[in-house]
């Protein structure tokens, strides 16, 4: 059979399959999940967005989204979401598991390596947070704007995030250039078509799992059927998708369908942009006596940080009576009357003083001298948290 010939026997297997698929999908309205009252996502370095629960498939149709995979290999997992189906045509696989919305959303003789399970929660969570990632994807500053790729182009990254916007299509090779810190956010207003060896690339430490195409038209077509490897996830929450290639990355399309063709390959790579150690905060003040400041007294703070760990530390004063202390979580917090925990030290009346977080009085001081009440937030710095003793009696010893 003449190659030309045999390319064109897929689609039509695929028009056959999807036929019925794409009338439901005309009649039953999509309704996409409310974007309100999603859990926390994970603060990223690079201010990039997660793709929370949907990064655990390899490919995912969003709602009503008719997925197909014509004798292709899915390295990965395979998410149906509400109202959409899945055809697994033999010789062709999944070596994860199928997640659907509901029973029977999976056809096909095809193989798949794990379980075929119903979860229509897991389906929810990723549905919703696949299109919140786009849309927070899609409201980054960008760094570096193109119009209409219209000849093979090579974007070279600043060593950090990099957000792409691309006013139009993507109809020539585009390659990332850079290292692997860098990190790609590219913002596609348009579609993307390209054939024979026009590709998706990357060049230098770029990886794989520090890109996301991001497809944000309401509706449009991502069309790649190249022999060369595609790098990075391809999110089109409104477009459809269809490929004919090796992909290295993540495929998430809430169009009318989702098409792998014959000999395309998927392997699950998520998009995870490095995370970012929590933002931390420093509470410091001093133990003065008449005026001069006490040195080697014993500090001791207790709290909860914002995870619901308690916290216990101490330090002591330096040879002027300051004390900090650093790397504090958002919480609450206590400063305690240093004569608890300095015995040695008596016979005198103290004055605890609540200082100021970022220039605003912050805590209380109670019956025992104890500072309490110290709230922080992520980057925080409480000062003037001060003891004085006004006695001039102090035994040190």
């Amino acid at each position: 059979m003449p190659w030309a010939t045999f390319r064109l026997l897929p689609r039509k297997l695929a028009a056959v399959a999807l036929g019925q698929a794409r009338h439901e999908a005309r009649v039953r309205p999509v309704r996409r999940p409310s974007l309100e009252g999603l859990e926390q996502r994970l603060a990223l370095s690079t201010g990039a967005p997660g793709l929370g629960t949907a990064a655990q498939f390899a490919v995912l149709g969003l709602q009503n989204t008719q997925m197909s995979s014509l004798i292709s290999t899915v390295k990965g997992n395979v998410g149906i979401s509400q109202g959409g189906r899945f055809w697994n045509f033999a010789p062709g696989s999944v070596a994860g598991s199928v997640t659907e919305f509901a029973s029977k959303e999976y056809f096909g003789n095809g193989k798949v390596g794990g379980t075929v399970s119903v979860n229509p929660t897991l389906l929810t969570q990723a549905d919703s947070d696949a299109q919140a990632a786009s849309s927070q994807a899609a409201a980054l500053t960008a760094t570096q704007t193109f119009g209409t790729i219209t000849r093979p182009t090579t974007i070279t990254g600043n060593g950090g995030l990099n957000v792409i916007a691309i006013k139009g299509d993507i109809n020539n090779p585009l390659t990332l250039k850079g290292t692997a810190s860098d990190v790609f956010v590219i913002n596609v207003s348009g579609d993307a078509t390209l054939f024979g060896r026009a590709t998706l690339g990357l060049s230098g430490g770029v990886t794989a799992n520090h890109v996301l195409y991001n497809f944000t038209a309401n509706k449009g077509l991502v069309d790649i059927e190249t022999p060369a490897a595609v790098s990075g996830t391809l999110l089109a929450p409104h477009e459809s998708i269809r490929l004919d290639a090796t992909v290295n990355g993540e495929v998430i399309a809430g169009g009318n369908f989702l098409t792998l063709l014959p000999g395309t390959k998927v392997n699950a790579v998520a998009f995870s942009p490095p995370v970012a150690p929590p933002s931390t905060s420093s509470l410091s003040g001093a133990v003065i006596s008449n005026g001069a400041g006490l040195a080697g007294i014993t500090i001791a703070l207790t709290g909860t940080d914002q995870n619901g760990n308690a916290v216990q530390l101490t330090t002591t004063t330096d040879q002027n009576g300051n004390f900090t202390f650093t790397g504090l979580l958002a919480g609450t917090y206590t400063i305690a009357n240093p004569t608890i925990a300095n015995p040695q030290i008596y016979g005198y009346t103290n004055s605890s003083t609540f200082g100021k977080v970022n220039g605003q009085y912050d805590g209380g001081v109670d019956s025992n001298g104890n500072i309490v009440n110290i709230v922080l937030t992520a980057g925080d710095q409480g000062t003037f948290y001060n003891f004085t003793e006004t006695s001039a009696r102090i035994i040190i010893g």
